[in-house]
């Protein structure tokens, strides 16, 4: 953080792709500097930048909208789930709604910068009644926030810029970092074009590749990445021919990340017995599913911490787990924040509370702490109080979390399972980049459409390469190939 020495923090500007990778840098620059991590104002995702410079307010975003677009749009209606999903893969193996593939091309072209009369007919159709729609209501979405700044020539006030992840960058968002660096002492682009994954989004690796500068830097060496593990690395990669072929080494004795040469490994499942933390990693959000329903039946608990709005992935992070989470703390003589007792309170079932104490509690402005002294004053029975009961007794549980947490007995145990980080991350391969794990098992099925998909282009087959070679350079001990009849052509199996 060289920049640190000369530049104040709030005069330092960062693009990253994810909330993780702001905290990540501003935590960098505090331990540096010494200031709070909130002074570094200017580091933010591309599109927070955007969101602030053209002083946009939440309701004008258009893709929070999408009902109001449906009823004024019936023939182009849209799913809003399938609009946010930043996973290639589920789009790749189900058929998706004529509505969905129009819009996602348009974004693409968008994002690529391609002329609006070069566009198939079909999405320029969308194209005009989404910019109607989102004239007449005063909205914007979220790759106009980039067209706007980049149009009106808006840059945050800052002295120098370092863009994170950069090879992920489309040919609209490259633009508007290229805008900004005219406008700054310094601008480093920090990438890696091996890892470039989003195509799909628009993202075009050899825009990075071809990026103009005046200095670069390689890095030769790994911090992360085993011998066993990088040669296979290897072999993915090179398989792949539109790439700069740069080279690195693997960590190595001495290093105070070296925990051995590393292992690959052919296997029919995971083994979670082995020490340290996991990560279960597949190509569609399908098999995602199926890994879930697995480690459910063996009942260990699964996390994906780099996609938290995903509660399918966070079981730990719905409302019925904080709920039973804080109705163990209770029991147990521990007190609970005012948020998570409002959550228990929206869950407890008839019987274990008195006439409007639901309603006197969803209005209670109260912040402060909670213990089991107060609820009888909130409206609980002395039911709910006189002794701990099978959490499913007391509260309203989904059917998944119920089957989680309903096998627990005991409430000693069912507290250290509400409390304890699962050593377990799941997720797609997309979902996880910039992440690691001592242990990573892969799922090398692939899906019909992306075995079609990458047998009829090159491309396509590149791309693939990419995303596999992602998946296997997050190991930093073991990396488990999961056998399946599907095996994917990128991965060799020798």
């Amino acid at each position: 953080m060289r920049a640190c020495e000369k530049h104040f923090p709030n005069k330092i500007g960062a693009v990253t792709f994810t909330n993780a990778g702001v905290e990540e840098i501003k935590k960098k620059i505090s331990e540096t500097t010494g200031d709070a991590k909130d002074v570094a104002k200017n580091v933010r995702t591309i599109h927070s930048h955007c969101y602030r410079l053209l002083e946009i307010e939440n309701k004008q975003i258009a893709e929070s909208n999408i009902k109001q677009f449906n009823e004024a749009h019936p023939e182009f209606a849209l799913e809003n789930n399938r609009l946010t999903n930043q996973d290639e893969s589920d789009d790749m193996w189900r058929d998706t709604r004529h509505a969905e593939r129009l819009f996602a091309e348009m974004q693409i072209n968008r994002n690529r910068q391609i002329p609006v009369e070069k566009w198939m007919p079909d999405v320029q159709s969308i194209w005009r009644a989404w910019t109607e729609w989102m004239r007449d209501c005063n909205y914007i979405d979220f790759t106009g926030m980039l067209e706007q700044v980049l149009e009106q020539q808006l840059c945050p006030d800052i002295d120098v810029l370092f863009v994170d992840e950069a090879q992920d960058l489309s040919p609209l968002q490259l633009a508007l970092m290229e805008l900004w660096s005219e406008r700054v002492t310094q601008t480093i682009f920090a990438g890696d074009s091996d890892q470039s994954l989003f195509r799909f989004a628009g993202t075009v690796p050899e825009a990075f590749i071809n990026l103009p500068h005046n200095w670069s830097h390689h890095l030769d060496q790994s911090y992360r990445v085993p011998t066993a593990v990088h040669a296979y690395a290897e072999k993915i990669i090179g398989m792949s021919k539109n790439r700069e072929g740069t080279t690195y080494k693997p960590v190595a004795p001495g290093m105070k990340e070296y925990k051995g040469e590393g292992r690959l490994l052919y296997c029919l499942s995971p083994d979670l017995s082995l020490p340290g933390d996991h990560m279960i990693l597949a190509r569609c959000q399908y098999q995602v599913k199926r890994w879930i329903d697995v480690l459910i039946k063996n009942e260990i608990m699964w996390h994906n911490p780099y996609r938290p709005e995903d509660l399918v992935w966070n079981p730990m992070l719905t409302q019925g787990w904080i709920a039973a989470r804080a109705y163990c703390d209770l029991m147990q003589g521990r007190d609970v924040s005012a948020n998570d007792f409002k959550k228990l309170a929206a869950r407890v079932k008839p019987g274990f509370y008195k006439r409007g104490m639901k309603s006197l509690i969803k209005n209670w402005d109260g912040k402060e702490r909670i213990d089991i002294f107060n609820l009888v004053m909130l409206g609980f029975t002395e039911e709910f109080i006189e002794k701990p009961r099978p959490v499913g007794d007391v509260l309203k549980l989904s059917p998944r979390i119920g089957s989680i947490l309903n096998k627990v007995t005991g409430l000693d145990a069912l507290s250290h399972l509400l409390r304890t980080r699962p050593r377990v991350c799941v997720g797609t391969i997309h979902s996880i980049k910039g992440a690691e794990s001592d242990h990573v098992w892969l799922d090398t099925a692939l899906s019909p459409i992306i075995w079609r998909e990458i047998s009829h282009s090159l491309e396509a087959f590149y791309d693939e390469c990419r995303v596999a070679y992602v998946a296997a350079t997050r190991a930093k001990q073991t990396l488990g190939l999961i056998a399946n009849r599907n095996w994917s052509p990128v991965l060799p199996q020798t």
